[in-house]
């Protein structure tokens, strides 16, 4: 392909225009050297800071105080959790080293150095690195300055000010967070107030305590609804212990653990039952003592039933009785707890409002404490620029660069073929050998070979030798003789004209470094190949200025 370049193309084209390639480099190297000699001195300063305060832990408190309200959390700063990188963009804007640049401005100005056309993110560019130590929160700031004398108090400007950066926004923070928590706690107060005051109106008009209608477990023991949820269970109760007494018959007795009247007659029943079973071990069931007793206790518990049943029905009528006069509308228990709850819920609320209130003011009152200074701001000993070896070398290999470029192109815009390599991509024919001139003792045994081999004819025939290029009529001359000879007979035609050669029986074509042109070689083909008739194959002659 005509655009591949190999190394050995270059390195020829460098040894063709070697001259013009050492004026570049000197002349690069000469101009770096001025250049780096009338370059101001740039002088460094740096120091280290730590965006964590060493109150972090306290602060975390504070957010988890206030975790209940977010947005609070959020509008006094004590939720922000941006990352590090954000942070440093932050410290990298104008709201918080305008000021740096605003006073190097001014001291540049009252040396009679014109800063004005010079816009803040060019200063920070140009002057200032910021950056992260790793993955750490360690940030690194370095100041350049031509003006030795401005590096340290610039950097100690630079310092102060995020010293005061770090508590600034905490600060307003905390103002605004005040502010806003003492509007709240006044307002909330009022509404708790007047809800309170709404519930127990309604509890007392209603004959309800502050709890009635509200869930069980916040239930008090002296509401109407405890009272009435008591009596239920009683009625419940005493139904039940009324079913079983009512059918209980004279060979069981049904005992009602509260009726406090039966117990003597309990007692006096197992006394019998006692006195019947000691009479039994020793009188036959026939006695009379044994039936007597037998009576006495069938007797007895008929009268216990029927006045066990009559005392739990007094009982239960009474509990009734209790229960009708404890219900309430489930409207009115339903109103009477929505009133209630709302009423705890403002109360609820005011207290919080109150405590974070509290918790604010105890913060602000707190002396918070600055990001931590590692190292001072520190100038250092030797200048950082201009690092005059280091643009001399630059210089120089950038002369060697474009002077290597330039006699490439030089080379590409003559179209010349300058080597061997480039002749096989052009020519569809056979080399049959490459001569050099190094080796021209050795010609007349090769030409042999070939006039014994590809170019062998009879002495009726004829050769053509076709040269590409303007070749040395000297060296075609010199290469046919030869050839010539050793073919011993026949006839040699050195001609360029197609219509000549095409009346030999073969053609040979003969070709050397920087005498053809890519487009007369590629003419030359087709011209052979309209030609038609077949040639034998080609020859290159270098010579010794080509590598």
């Amino acid at each position: 392909m005509d655009d591949e370049i190999d190394l050995r193309h270059i390195a020829g084209s460098l040894i063709r225009h070697k001259g013009l390639l050492t004026k570049f480099a000197y002349g690069s190297l000469l101009l770096s050297v001025i250049y780096a000699l009338f370059q101001k001195q740039v002088w460094q300063g740096e120091f280290q800071i730590v965006l964590e305060s060493s109150d972090q832990g306290y602060n975390s408190l504070v957010s988890q105080s206030l975790s209940s309200n977010p947005l609070l959390a959020n509008f006094i700063g004590a939720n922000k959790q941006q990352s590090l990188q954000t942070e440093v963009k932050i410290l990298k804007s104008p709201s918080v080293l305008k000021p740096v640049f605003d006073f190097v401005k001014q001291k540049k100005s009252k040396k009679g150095i014109d800063y004005t056309g010079l816009s803040y993110s060019d200063w920070v560019k140009g002057s200032l690195r910021i950056y992260l130590e790793g993955n750490t929160p360690v940030l690194n700031i370095t100041y350049k300055d031509t003006d030795k004398t401005m590096i340290i108090p610039v950097m100690n400007l630079i310092s102060n000010t995020y010293q005061e950066y770090s508590g600034r926004d905490r600060e307003r923070g905390l103002t605004q967070g005040i502010t806003y928590l003492e509007k709240q706690s006044v307002a909330m107060r009022e509404q708790s107030n007047k809800s309170m005051r709404q519930a127990q109106t309604f509890a007392l008009n209603n004959g309800l305590g502050l709890q009635d209608g509200m869930p069980s477990t916040t239930t008090s023991i002296n509401s109407v609804q405890f009272n009435r949820e008591k009596a239920q269970n009683k009625v419940n109760k005493l139904e039940q212990q009324l079913n079983f007494a009512k059918t209980s018959t004279d060979d069981s007795v049904y005992i009602a653990p509260q009726l406090k009247a039966n117990s003597e007659l309990y007692s006096k029943l197992q006394s019998l039952e006692s006195e019947l079973a000691d009479k039994s071990a020793l009188f036959k069931p026939s006695d009379q003592s044994i039936k007597t007793l037998k009576r006495k206790i069938s007797s007895l518990k008929t009268y216990l039933n029927r006045q066990t049943t009559g005392l739990i029905q007094g009982e239960f009528d009474t509990t009734k009785a209790e229960l009708a006069s404890l219900t309430r509308p489930t409207k009115i228990l339903l109103q009477h707890r929505e009133l209630v709850r709302n009423a705890l819920r403002d109360e609820k609320t005011l207290n919080d409002l109150e405590t974070k209130l509290q918790i604010l003011k105890l913060d602000k009152a707190r002396q918070a404490n600055p990001w931590e200074l590692i190292s001072t701001p520190t100038l250092l000993d030797n200048p950082v620029a201009p690092r005059r070896k280091r643009i001399v070398a630059l210089g120089f290999l950038g002369g060697l660069i474009l002077g290597s470029l330039t006699t490439i192109l030089l080379d590409r815009r003559t179209g010349l073929i300058f080597n061997i390599d480039e002749f096989k991509n052009q020519l569809p024919y056979p080399l049959l050998k490459h001569f050099s001139i190094k080796t021209k003792d050795n010609w007349d045994m090769i030409i042999n070979l070939l006039a014994q081999g590809p170019l062998k004819i009879d002495k009726s025939s004829s050769i053509a030798i076709i040269p590409v290029g303007d070749f040395p009529p000297q060296q075609i001359n010199e290469f046919s003789m030869k050839l010539k000879q050793a073919l011993k007979g026949g006839e040699i035609i050195v001609s360029k004209d197609l219509m000549q050669t095409r009346s030999c029986s073969k053609q040979l074509l003969v070709t050397s470094p920087e005498i053809a042109t890519k487009t007369e070689v590629r003419e030359l083909v087709q011209q052979l190949t309209i030609q038609g008739k077949p040639v034998s194959g080609w020859v290159y002659i270098d010579s010794e200025k080509v590598l």
